[in-house]
């Protein structure tokens, strides 16, 4: 009786194993099966979600200019004899660099006298002119140096800050430059006045020197430009040589009139990609009131007009720079503290914008509230929170609740898997 209730218990065990087996080898299929289903992890990258300070800046290519430059040109008709200097020499004031000697007619006639009483009046007139600019320079170059001192107390009692400080530097170096350009204007003008002397007194006296005239710099500078290396005959205003102060750098911007009318005198300006290794600084000193029609390389008119930035002499590099240099700048318009993504982590969605977060369980389609946009960073008003990770450039395969792997796995701060 007991043999059977043991056969009987035998059997049943048996039974059940084989079940078990079953069932084990039926939930291992599946497994496999869902594995072998299951989508494979598509690869991307990640850009975080930044809270801070995001500077919204329009970004464009620029021309440096020299700001104080002077043309050298003939006063009156006659032979010109070979220009001396060459591009690139520094001269002084007064330096003679050729002179004019009579042709076949006289060099100055009697009918030159009144135009010549004229072109003194004329001079003396601008010598006053640029006198009362120095005068200007000088009280507004106070002012900046006030300022400086009161953004440097303000700084130090921890109500300033230090943007503003730099702010006021820029502006003070600006009125530093405005005052030389000035006193550059006074040197221009008191050549001019004794130029005009000069003719009226070698009409006066009827000779000297033969009728030569010598042709001298107006200002101490660099030579810039040659127009006639040869001698030969000249007519009054011939260009002859152009004189400037490569100290007294600009950089002309053409901007969009769209964007134009968001800049203001005093914006701050970061100059990079001059060719030296650290990024200057400027500031904007005036947009130019007429705009211009160009042609962008896609074939389409722009309107544009051009933005004058100034930057300091003593800016680290800047005596490197000459005349008609290319260089990128950013022209600050707005900062703002908020939340900021990579402007390639948005897409349009709809009427609105879009955005996927990575996720632990993967792709999470998020919709978005722009603000301000830069090049590379955009400003997230709802949607975002500050540290989670933004799919960079989403390809047409990521879909809401799509597995990823995240490559760049120190932006992505831990998020999925990285093989």
């Amino acid at each position: 009786m007991s043999g059977e209730a043991e056969e009987r218990s035998s059997g049943h065990r048996a039974s059940m194993s084989r079940r078990w087996i079953w069932v084990g080898g039926i939930a291992v299929s599946v497994s496999l099966v869902a594995l072998a289903l299951r989508p494979d992890p598509v690869d991307v990258e990640v850009d975080i979600a930044e809270a801070g300070l995001l500077q919204v800046t329009i970004e464009e290519d620029g021309l440096t200019r020299i700001k104080d430059r002077y043309l050298v040109s003939a006063d009156v008709a006659g032979n010109l004899s070979r220009i001396t200097v060459e591009p690139g020499d520094s001269i002084a004031v007064g330096e003679r660099v050729g002179f004019i000697a009579p042709g076949s007619a006289p060099l100055l006639d009697a009918r030159s006298r009144e135009a010549a009483e004229a072109l003194l009046a004329a001079t003396r007139a601008a010598m006053d002119q640029s006198t009362t600019a120095v005068r200007r320079a000088q009280t507004a170059l106070e002012v900046a140096r006030e300022e400086v001192e009161r953004q440097r107390t303000m700084l130090e009692i921890g109500t300033g800050t230090s943007f503003r400080m730099r702010q006021a530097e820029l502006q003070y170096q600006t009125r530093e430059e405005e005052l030389r350009s000035a006193e550059f204007g006074v040197d221009v003008a008191r050549h001019e006045v004794a130029s005009a002397r000069s003719m009226l007194r070698q009409m006066d006296a009827g000779e000297g020197r033969g009728g030569v005239v010598d042709v001298m710099t107006p200002v101490t500078g660099t030579v810039l430009q040659v127009f006639r290396r040869s001698g030969g005959f000249v007519s009054p205003g011939t260009p002859l040589i152009e004189v400037g102060d490569p100290n007294t750098l600009e950089v002309v911007v053409d901007v969009l009139t769209t964007e134009a009318v968001r800049i203001t005198p005093g914006c701050h300006v970061a100059i990079t990609r001059w060719g030296g290794p650290d990024q200057m600084h400027g500031v904007v000193h005036r947009i130019e009131p007429a705009a211009f029609t160009t042609v962008s390389a896609l074939g389409v008119e722009e309107q544009r007009v051009n933005v004058i930035v100034d930057f300091g002499r003593t800016d680290p590099g800047a005596p490197s720079l000459g005349d008609g240099y290319e260089v990128d700048v950013a022209i600050v318009i707005r900062e703002v503290e908020t939340v900021h993504v990579a402007s390639g982590a948005v897409f349009p969605l709809g009427d609105g914008w879009g955005a996927f977060v990575a996720v632990d369980d993967g792709a999470q389609l998020r919709e978005v509230t722009l603000g301000e946009r830069t090049a590379r960073r955009v400003e997230i008003i709802h949607g975002i929170e500050p540290g989670e990770a933004t799919i960079l450039y989403p390809s047409d395969e990521i879909r809401d609740g799509t597995p990823l792997r995240v490559r760049n796995q120190r932006a992505a701060l831990g998020v999925g898997a990285s093989s």
